[in-house]
């Protein structure tokens, strides 16, 4: 931004955009690389928002979970997190290499049933993965690249 604020984008829009094809699976990794977790958006949000559902003031929201839980998945692997949108209107691949993540926070939701995690950038942009199942084991694995690259 050239008015000097920070950026601040929700699933991974400003990370590297993959040069595959969307129709192409991400499943052929580098030999080299592998996967540690591999997973849908957390189930526990999807079932909290079809129940605050009933609501009709948290039915944008319980739309919104719907659409993530079946078209956005995660893959943390040794060298990056990607992030895989498979939603009918837009297919997109997007990578964040730990070597470009300075911080890693995550924020438990609903009493820590799932949480997000908020990846700050070199540039200083902050990327966040919503609805993460094993937030605090992500976060664990992340830093630990984080900390390695400090050293």
């Amino acid at each position: 931004m050239q008015d000097g604020t920070k950026r601040h984008r929700t699933c991974a829009c400003n990370a590297v955009e993959d040069d595959k094809s969307p129709d192409e699976e991400v499943e052929t990794l580098p030999w080299d690389e592998k996967v540690y977790y591999e997973g849908k958006t957390a189930t526990s949000e999807l079932v909290v928002s079809l129940l605050l559902g009933v609501f009709v003031l948290y039915l944008p929201l319980t739309a919104v979970s719907i659409g993530r839980y079946l078209w956005q998945n995660y893959k943390f692997t040794n060298r990056r997190v990607l992030v895989l949108q498979r939603s009918p209107f837009s297919k997109k691949n997007f990578s964040i290499f730990y070597k470009d993540v300075v911080d890693v926070v995550t924020i438990p939701r609903c009493l820590g049933l799932w949480g997000d995690m908020i990846l700050t950038l070199k540039d200083g942009a902050k990327v966040t993965l919503v609805a993460l199942d094993d937030y605090t084991d992500l976060r664990d694995y992340v830093a630990g690249f984080v900390e390695r690259k400090r050293k």
